[in-house]
């Protein structure tokens, strides 16, 4: 994974599992990315509420796509709903660094402790080492 600069801008950004999965289904059709872009584009696949709408989703799930390796096509489409939701998980950390580092640094422990749960204090807790360590983040705001 390359690892961009942080970004609070993707806190915009759902996390869009339906989008994703019926373009990663569009995919295994044979249809590119290309294509499912400028369908997208002519008629609106993902039911956004506007143009600038439908072509931000687009943009997002197309790189997390692109992320992600080719091979994971086939693999997306045997998997059950459980499955499948992971992998778009998976895409959503490989494109957003701060994301990522959250999973990794507190969701990642709490499982290996074997705890199911996380609390504003971990998010606090979390925000406040990365102001520490970062001073682009340190100087965003809500």
């Amino acid at each position: 994974m390359q690892r961009n600069p942080y970004s609070a801008g993707a806190v915009k950004f759902s996390f869009w599992f339906q989008e994703f999965r019926k373009a990663v289904f569009m995919l295994a059709d044979g249809a590119s990315l290309a294509e499912i872009k400028k369908l997208n584009q002519e008629t609106n696949i993902f039911a956004a509420s506007s143009p600038e709408r439908a072509k931000l989703i687009m943009s997002n799930v197309a790189k997390r796509i692109e992320a992600l390796d080719p091979s994971f096509v086939p693999l997306f489409v045997c998997s059950d709903v459980v499955g499948q939701k992971l992998l778009c998980l998976i895409a959503c950390m490989c494109t957003d660094t701060l994301f990522f580092d959250f999973v990794n640094d507190i969701i990642r422990v709490k499982l290996a402790l074997g705890l199911n749960e996380y609390g504003d204090s971990d998010a606090r807790k979390f925000w406040d080492d990365k102001q520490i360590q970062s001073d682009k983040v340190a100087n965003l705001t809500e």
